[in-house]
Formats: C-alpha cells, sequence, structure tokens
C-alpha cells in the first residue's frame, strides 16, 4: 500500500522542480488518478487531520508561550 503513496509523492516532487513551483501535484489527485478512490480519500483524511493537528499545536505553543486570553 506505500509504493503508490510514494509514487505519488516523487511525482509531485519532480512536477515541482521540473516548473520551479508552479504546478503542486497532490497525492490525493495522483492517486485518483491512478483509478485509486479509496486511498486518495484516506490520504486526503490524514492529510486534513494533520493540518488540524498543526494548527491545534500553534495555538496550543501560543498559550503557553504568552498566555491564556481572557
Amino acid at each position: 500500500m506505500w509504493l503508490p503513496i510514494a509514487l505519488a509523492d516523487i511525482m509531485g516532487w519532480v512536477a515541482a522542480g521540473a516548473t520551479m513551483g508552479a504546478k503542486i501535484i497532490r497525492r490525493e489527485d495522483a492517486l485518483n488518478g491512478w483509478h485509486l478512490p479509496e486511498l486518495a480519500k484516506a490520504v486526503l483524511h490524514d492529510a486534513e487531520e494533520s493540518e488540524q493537528d498543526e494548527l491545534t499545536d500553534g495555538f496550543e505553543w501560543l498559550e503557553r508561550t504568552y498566555g491564556k486570553a481572557n
């Protein structure tokens, strides 16, 4: 299961490097293009969850650093 995800990442890196960052190929788009919709949904869900975790961590860091807002 890791191979399609790794290939999608490599494809995204190559495309970003070849076009100097103008075209970004996301993992889920590549997987959808390869007719792997369930894997694409799982990858998208993980990405959204990771983004939410980063946002929460950022707010927790701000609270620890500067204190809680009134």
